[in-house]
C-alpha cells in the first residue's frame, strides 16, 4: 500500500481537496493522514478519500484540536510532566478511534522533542558553515547537546513507556498496529536504539516502528551513524516506510530531490507488505510528486 502523505498538500492551510487529487493523479492507493492536519479537518478530509475511491492507510498522533499558535507545540507522549502527558494520550486516542473508523490500519505515533539548550537552528548553521569538524564551535555544540541528552533522556523514556502502555491497550481494543518515529536528530526522541528497546517490550504485531532513510542519513551526517546489525534490526522491525531524502542535515525532501544514501534506503529485510507514505516539501510541484511515485516503484 503507497500513500501521499496529507504534509505535501497540507489541509490546514490549502483545504481537503488538494492532497485527495494529488494522490489520485499520482497514481498513490491512500492517504496518510500527518502534517497540516487537525482532528476536525481529518475527520473532513477522511470522508473525502473515500469518496475519491481512495484508502486512509495511516493517521498520525496525537493530532492537534486545533492549529497551534505560533511558538506553542503539541503536548509530547514522551514528557515527564503527567498533566502534559496526559494530554498528549487524549489526542492520540482520539487519533485511534479516527483511524479504527475508517479501517486504517495504522497509527503512527510522534513521541516529541527534547528541550535541549542548544537549539538545533544553531547546530544546522554550523553544519552550513562546514563548521562540525573536530576543534570547531560546532563540534562543540554537538557535544554539548549529546552530553545534555544523555544526562535527561531517561525521564523521557519513561515518558514514552507510559505513553506506549496506554495506547498499546487502546491499539489493541481497536485492532490498530502502532508504528513509533524514530528522531533522526539528538534533539527528539527515541534514537533507533532507544526505538529497538521500547518496541521489544511489546509484540511486534501490535508495535513497529518508522523506517525513515532521510532521517537516518541526517544521523550519519552528524557522526552519529547505525551499525550494519541494528539496521538490520531496524528493518526487521519495520510497520511503515517513509519515503523521503534529506539535504545536508534537513529531512523531508521528496524521492529525487535530495540526497540518496542507498544502503540506507534498501528495503532488505523489510516485510513485502509494509506500507510506505510519500513525503516532501509543500512546495513540490504536482510532476515532482509524480516522478517521485514512479522513482519509489509505487507504479
Amino acid at each position: 500500500m503507497h500513500l501521499c502523505s496529507t504534509g505535501l498538500r497540507p489541509p490546514v492551510s490549502v483545504g481537503e481537496e488538494a492532497v485527495v487529487r494529488l494522490a489520485s493523479e499520482a497514481g498513490c492507493d491512500g492517504v496518510a493522514i500527518a502534517d497540516g492536519c487537525t482532528l476536525p479537518i481529518a475527520a473532513t478530509l477522511i470522508m473525502r478519500v473515500l469518496h475519491a475511491g481512495l484508502r486512509v492507510g495511516a493517521v498520525a498522533a496525537p493530532l492537534p484540536e486545533r492549529a497551534p499558535a505560533p511558538r506553542k507545540r503539541l503536548p509530547r507522549l514522551s514528557a515527564g510532566d503527567r498533566d502534559e502527558r496526559a494530554a498528549a494520550i487524549e489526542l492520540a486516542s482520539r487519533a485511534c478511534a479516527l483511524a479504527s473508523g475508517v479501517g486504517a490500519p495504522l497509527v503512527v505515533l510522534d513521541m516529541g522533542m527534547l528541550p535541549l539548550t542548544v537549539r538545533w537552528a544553531d547546530l544546522a548553521r554550523h553544519f552550513r558553515r562546514r563548521a562540525l569538524a573536530e576543534g570547531e564551535s560546532g563540534e562543540a555544540a554537538l557535544m554539548s547537546a549529546l552530553g545534555e541528552r544523555r544526562a535527561t533522556v531517561g525521564l523521557a523514556l519513561d515518558g514514552c513507556r507510559w505513553s506506549l502502555d496506554a495506547l498499546v491497550r487502546e491499539a489493541e481494543r481497536r485492532q490498530l498496529r502502532l508504528a513509533v518515529s524514530l528522531s533522526g536528530t539528538p534533539w527528539g526522541v527515541p534514537s533507533p536504539r532507544e526505538g529497538l528497546e521500547l518496541t521489544a517490550e511489546y509484540d511486534r504485531a501490535g508495535v513497529g516502528l518508522v523506517l525513515d532513510p532521510a532521517r537516518l542519513s541526517v544521523l550519519r551526517r552528524l557522526g552519529l551513524p547505525i551499525s550494519g546489525e541494528r539496521l538490520a534490526s531496524l528493518r526487521a522491525a519495520t510497520a511503515l516506510v517513509l519515503e523521503n531524502e534529506a539535504v545536508g542535515i534537513d529531512a523531508g525532501y521528496l524521492p529525487g530531490l535530495g540526497e540518496r544514501e542507498d544502503d540506507l534506503a534498501a528495503r532488505d529485510g523489510v516485510a513485502a507488505d509494509t506500507p510506505s507514505v510519500l513525503a516532501g516539501r509543500p512546495d513540490s510541484t504536482d510532476a515532482e510528486v509524480v516522478a517521485a511515485v514512479s522513482r519509489s516503484g509505487y507504479r
